[in-house]
């Protein structure tokens, strides 16, 4: 059985190869994914609550 790349670089055998990107990009992602998290968090604080 092959074990995956991340799986290797894990391990420390192994490299990935990962791009830098410009600011402003990573800022856009970090944003989306931010408010995608509070938006679940509040779904679930609302449920616990019973609303």
């Amino acid at each position: 059985m092959k074990a995956s790349r991340s799986a290797i670089a894990a391990q420390g055998r192994g490299s990935v190869k990962v791009e830098i990107q410009p600011p402003s990009i990573t800022l856009r992602v970090n944003a989306h994914v931010t408010r995608a998290a509070e938006a679940s968090a509040a779904d679930v604080f609302a449920k616990a609550m019973g609303e």
